[in-house]
């Protein structure tokens, strides 16, 4: 996933990869993003999902984070703000051994 910005004549100024590790701690702000800062920074998730211990929903993305395959986890509460986020490697299955 990349955002794109643009300058005012409409013309591609910057692209910058948005599942970047080295961002997420500058960019997503709990307490103050909002669903709708999370969809506009990285879109809809791949996946959502939720846990006995937070009232709210659990949103997650798959990136690749150089030969590994990664989750960022953003917690959005009932009123949907981000109550925070985290990442970790996905468990991939290990590939089938050659006959």
């Amino acid at each position: 996933m990349f955002n794109l910005d643009l300058d005012a004549q409409g013309r591609v100024a910057r692209v910058e990869q948005a599942l970047s590790e080295g961002l997420f701690g500058a960019r997503i702000r709990p307490g103050r993003w909002t669903r709708d800062d999370v969809l506009r920074e990285y879109g809809r998730p791949a996946r959502v999902t939720r846990v006995h211990n937070f009232d709210g929903d659990i949103w997650v993305w798959r990136y690749l984070d150089g030969p590994t395959w990664r989750l960022l986890y953003i917690d959005i509460d009932r009123a949907g703000v981000v109550r925070g986020w985290s990442s970790g490697d996905e468990n991939l299955p290990d590939p089938p051994e050659p006959r």
